[in-house]
């Protein structure tokens, strides 16, 4: 029983590491090229999501052996947001601009997840069968395209 604990220490330690690196490389993606300055409260908004998302899925999950943590998928949309938004403020930082970004995130997430919990409710998942591979399998191909040319981009900046 004591080496169960360990094991459960130390695999949740490693988890928590690589999500807390993904946030932070998120943000660095996200918000790099907008303007620097919104680096820290972007990583803080990431740093905040993930624990939500891992202590929130973990705890209240009716899977003993659940791991949680954010997608990835969304972030080519959050970054035309941040792009958006930033332009609409001349792109120039200001506490309202960077207000504005962290509003548009958080309704944003609201509003994906209490769509995925109706069609949780509705018991509407195994729609997702009707998606034909090629079709995720471009979605996926087309992330994975983003999100090295935003890694390149951010690493030669």
């Amino acid at each position: 029983m004591q080496s169960n604990h360990f094991a459960n220490i130390v695999s949740g330690s490693l988890i928590a590491l690589v999500n807390i690196s993904v946030a932070v490389s998120v943000a660095a993606l996200l918000f790099a090229q907008a303007d620097p300055r919104l680096m820290v409260p972007g990583i803080g908004i990431l740093l905040v999501g993930t624990l939500v998302t891992g202590l929130g899925g973990t705890l209240f999950s009716h899977f003993p052996a659940i791991i949680c943590s954010p997608r990835n998928g969304l972030v080519p949309v959050f970054a035309v947001m941040v792009a958006g938004i930033f332009a609409s403020f001349d792109g120039e930082y200001s506490v309202a601009a960077e207000a504005t970004i962290i509003a548009a995130f958080m309704i944003t997430t609201m509003i994906t997840g209490l769509f995925l919990l109706l069609l949780g409710r509705l018991k509407l998942g195994n729609l997702v069968r009707y998606i034909p591979y090629p079709v995720s399998g471009g979605f996926f191909a087309g992330i994975g395209y983003i999100f090295v040319e935003g890694g390149i981009t951010v690493a030669t900046s």
